[in-house]
């Protein structure tokens, strides 16, 4: 049967089998789930590796990634084609279609980064026909704050995601860094202090690793990690994420001048 395209995948996925276990546990029973999480903590990865996995499963599927800044309508559009292959050239057989996706089928949808409002505005009324769904379709969302959806999906529907653990942390750094799953030897004691600085967060883990790959003696990544312990919010309005942005900015404007000195004029704060 033929499925939309599968969504790319990282060439290195850490520390998600059991995540991704206790996921499709959470899914038997809740045709509706958000994953929920600060970002860099891999919500995206995870949905992706998820939906690789179970997408045979069903009659039809389709995967949206970065839905917030998408245009609804052409979401929308994206699902039925995806779900129905109609070229919705008649917008009333578009809007039938998109009721029958829920009803008639055994369908998957995971839409990745969106907001409550464009849920309502994406599912509308057929929130409560998915919620009610007996016939095994799912719809799975990422998003980053749960009280953003509290109120359109019941709690049993909410998943929250937790970082690396520390053994996790240490490979997928030391694999952006030295290109294997140990760090160097030279770099062990200094390697420990920059992945508990990370957090646990796999986008902190992977992009201060590649950045520090491009240091060549201790003493540098030394500096490096004193710049990114001291970094302050740079956004102004202190929200969760707001520090590790900014700690991620120093990097990304260190790896731009190197190899891309024009793009540091567009490096901002990232959007809310």
């Amino acid at each position: 049967m033929k499925h939309a395209s599968l969504p790319t995948l990282p060439k290195l996925v850490i520390g998600l089998d059991e995540t991704i276990a206790n996921v499709k546990g959470k899914i038997v029973d809740n045709p509706m789930l958000t994953v929920v999480g600060m970002g860099g903590i891999g919500k995206t990865t995870l949905v992706k590796k998820l939906y690789h996995q179970i997408h045979a499963n069903f009659k039809k599927s389709s995967f949206l990634e970065n839905v917030k800044e998408s245009d609804i309508v052409e979401v929308k559009k994206k699902i039925i084609m995806d779900l129905h292959g109609s070229k919705l050239k008649d917008p009333t057989t578009y809007l039938k279609y998109f009721e029958e996706c829920w009803t008639e089928m055994k369908v998957l949808v995971v839409i990745d980064d969106v907001k409550e409002i464009q849920i309502i505005e994406l599912l509308g009324e057929d929130i409560d026909a998915i919620k009610r769904s007996k016939n095994g379709s799912r719809v799975i969302m990422t998003w980053r704050n749960w009280k953003d959806f509290e109120n359109v999906i019941p709690e049993d529907g909410k998943f929250e995601m937790d970082g690396l653990n520390e053994k996790q942390a240490t490979e997928l750094f030391s694999w952006k860094a030295f290109r294997q799953l140990t760090p160097r030897h030279d770099f062990a004691s200094i390697t420990n202090e920059v992945v508990d600085a990370c957090q646990g967060l796999p986008l902190s883990l992977e992009v201060t690793g590649s950045w520090l790959s491009t240091k060549r003696n201790p003493q540098e990544w030394k500096e490096g990690l004193s710049q990114l312990k001291n970094e302050k919010p740079f956004c102004g309005d202190h929200i969760e994420n707001d520090k590790l942005w900014g700690r991620l900015r120093i990097c990304y404007i260190d790896l731009a001048y190197v190899t891309h000195p024009q793009l540091l004029n567009g490096l901002k704060c990232e959007p809310k």
